[in-house]
């Protein structure tokens, strides 16, 4: 358990954090850019001396009253920045050795660690010979090797192209549930958050909160910057009920709700995150009968408004207790007297459903 009270000030920014964190599983720290998420992270790992207090299980890491602080090493944290800071003059493999070597690493698990990372053919290579993904799965793996208690991952994935977060997000999802060490993970992006999170910690005009748990911050996604404001779109937890192959659908949800999407590679009860975006949402006020449409939602309307774009208005709805939004024109609503209370039944494209890169 991390208890925090302390203030960090750098330059004319201000962080007030106060709160109790469990160290365990995953903590996704979200809010605006320039909010004080990577100061936040170089407090916990001793790389900055905020006034107050950091106590983790017991253990006083910073007491600023009885000038205490806690060097990094004793904090055993590991820390992979955005762009990974490998040593250029030692190969891949005296990357690691000089971690391990530094912890008391055995080699055995020095092994695991490479084969979980796939490290074994770049060994030899020197960081200015990787692609981008490449160096952050070794920087990853290099923390690893200094047997953190937890690791501190800010923005791990900004710099990579799509196909090199696909392949590199599985390797944190396994950390955090076949590895059993906690992440403080910092993101911008919603996806990641939906992917590995369990719950939420958010900066926003200077001030920590929370944490909540993740299905909480998803229920509010704008307050709690999950990008939904300045993009609708729903952030959903299901779980896998079947497999319909004759149809090349798999069948999500769990709590009321049923939806299709086009055939994926997981077993029945694996959870899974899924996107809606609000154009993908249409509206009808009865069940329609013929459509092209697989999946239609009994929904309440809990509020309209204007959608920042002449003509446009944004619908929010409840379905099965969730949150979902519907980006549709104005003359639609007046000709379907669509207000507040009134039931529906929500389209939602399966070919469109989103699922977190995986």
């Amino acid at each position: 358990m991390l208890e925090l009270d302390f203030v960090l000030e750098r330059g004319a920014h201000r962080l007030a954090a106060r709160t109790t964190l469990p160290l365990e599983g995953v903590t996704a720290l979200v809010g605006p850019s320039g909010a004080g998420k990577t100061g936040l992270l170089r407090a916990l790992a001793g790389l900055e001396r905020p006034a107050g207090r950091i106590v983790c299980d017991g253990e006083i890491w910073l007491d600023g009253a009885r000038g205490l602080c806690l060097p990094p090493a004793r904090r055993r944290l590991g820390l992979v920045f955005q762009e990974p800071r490998l040593f250029e003059h030692l190969d891949v493999a005296d990357n690691l050795r000089y971690a391990a070597r530094r912890s008391g690493l055995d080699a055995e698990a020095q092994a695991a660690i490479v084969a979980r990372f796939e490290l074994a053919p770049l060994l030899k290579r020197r960081p200015a010979a990787l692609s981008g993904g490449e160096r952050q799965r070794v920087a990853l793996a290099r923390a690893l090797c200094a047997r953190p208690r937890a690791l501190l991952l800010d923005e791990p994935l900004a710099a990579l192209d799509a196909a090199q977060r696909r392949r590199l997000l599985p390797h944190l999802q396994a950390l955090a549930l076949d590895g059993g060490l906690p992440l403080i993970y910092v993101t911008h992006h919603a996806d990641e958050v939906l992917a590995l999170a369990d719950r939420v910690l958010c900066i926003a005009d200077g001030t920590l909160s929370g944490p909540v748990p993740l299905e909480a911050a998803l229920a509010e996604p704008e307050r709690h910057h999950l990008g939904a404001a300045g993009s609708p779109a729903a952030l959903w937890r299901v779980r896998v009920l079947e497999q319909r192959p004759g149809d090349g659908l798999t069948v999500v949800g769990g709590e009321g709700l049923r939806l299709c999407l086009p055939q994926i590679a997981a077993a029945p009860g694996q959870t899974l995150g899924l996107r809606i975006d609000a154009a993908d949402v249409s509206l009808c006020l009865s069940p329609p009968q013929d459509s092209s449409i697989v999946n239609i939602l009994p929904a309440r309307i809990a509020g309209i408004a204007p959608a920042g774009q002449p003509g446009v208005c944004l619908v929010t709805l409840q379905v099965a207790g969730r949150r979902l939004w519907a980006r549709l024109l104005e003359v639609s609503c007046r000709r379907l007297a669509l207000a507040p209370g009134r039931a529906v039944w929500a389209q939602v494209k399966g070919a469109a459903l989103q699922r977190p890169p995986a």
